[in-house]
């Protein structure tokens, strides 16, 4: 119904249409399961009135979540302790997360399956100030995508071991640091922290001067430019402190 919460242990395969109640949440529990929704289709209502349903993953062990590339959540909160392994209708698709992505302090890592380069995109259609609240585990995609356009957003403190950390507003929009950020992949391959403007002549900004925060990364990308005969450009600031 609208208003219910729905929670469900074990394997799910979605051969159909599963609707998310748009008043309450969806739990997947239990140990080593799998949500399968790639042969039907997930979605989610928002309203009217808006609604801000938070799809969890509360399981144990190695649990494989499978998705349509391109499929949309709205709040995706990771709260149990064991690992998540993204898997999307193709290796290198993405899922968007509209609201809010949570991994909570005990969760266990969240990534890419082998061979895999998923891509992680946070819209912020609800205009938060927080679209990624990190306090555990690890992440490890191809590339998370911070897309919104609300001031001084805020990009939390951690380990990162993804591909790339992009920052990519569609609006001149700043953003900054909740504590010191290292992106590291262990010798996996670079991990890259880029930050410029998604459309032509917008600029991202990155500010860690206020609080004093640090920047660690295997490398740094400012805006960039449309490439020859292009005449767009996407412009990215750093303003710093004591970033190293």
């Amino acid at each position: 119904t609208d208003a219910s919460n729905v929670e469900i242990g074990g394997n799910v395969d979605i051969n159909g249409i599963y609707s998310q109640p748009n008043s309450g949440n969806t739990t997947i529990t239990g140990a080593n399961t799998e949500w399968d929704s790639i042969g039907g289709n997930y979605y989610y209502d928002e309203g009217p009135p808006t609604k801000t349903p938070t799809f969890i993953l509360n399981t144990t062990g190695t649990s494989n979540f499978k998705v349509n590339t391109d499929e949309s959540f709205y709040n995706l909160r990771h709260q149990g302790t064991g690992n998540i392994v993204l898997d999307t209708s193709t290796a290198d698709g993405g899922i968007n997360i509209n609201g809010v992505f949570t991994k909570d302090a005990l969760s266990g890592d969240f990534g890419d399956g082998v061979g895999d380069n998923h891509s992680i995109y946070l819209n912020n259609t609800g205009a938060t100030t927080t679209p990624f609240v990190f306090t555990g585990g690890t992440v490890s995609f191809n590339r998370l995508m911070f897309k919104g356009n609300t001031a001084n957003t805020v990009i939390p403190a951690g380990t990162y071991a993804t591909g790339d950390v992009t920052i990519e507003p569609s609006a001149d929009t700043t953003f900054v640091l909740g504590g010191n950020v290292t992106f590291d992949q262990g010798g996996a391959g670079n991990c890259e922290l880029k930050v410029f403007g998604g459309v032509n002549n917008i600029r991202a900004t990155l500010n860690t001067t206020a609080a004093n925060f640090s920047i660690d990364c295997d490398a740094l990308e400012l805006g960039y430019a449309g490439g020859a005969g292009v005449a767009d450009d996407y412009w990215g600031t750093l303003k710093c402190n004591n970033s190293t």
